[in-house]
């Protein structure tokens, strides 16, 4: 039985947890090569190889501005949720 390839979800909303994340991920390929990752973020998760659904970084609010954009990250949470249930099927 063929093992099926592993695939994480990582997400930063802005700068500092795009570098974060970006090590992450190079430090987890250099223990793991055949693993996939998928989410949201910046340049630098892009570049270490995550698959973006939608770059986010450059779009961060702090505080009172943040309130103005939540209909925005709903419907960011709903278009992960879809994007992670077609995806999973072909995983399979």
């Amino acid at each position: 039985m063929a093992e099926k390839k592993k695939r994480i979800f990582i997400s930063a909303a802005e700068a500092s947890g795009d570098s974060h994340c970006a090590g992450l991920i190079k430090a987890y390929k250099e223990i793991d090569a055949d693993v996939d990752f998928v989410g949201v973020g910046g340049p630098k998760m892009e570049q270490a190889g995550c698959e973006l659904i939608e770059k986010t970084v450059e779009k961060a609010a702090m505080i009172y501005k943040a309130f103005s954009q939540v209909v925005k990250y709903l419907l960011l949470i709903r278009r992960i949720n879809i994007y992670l249930l077609k995806t999973r099927l072909t995983l399979q």
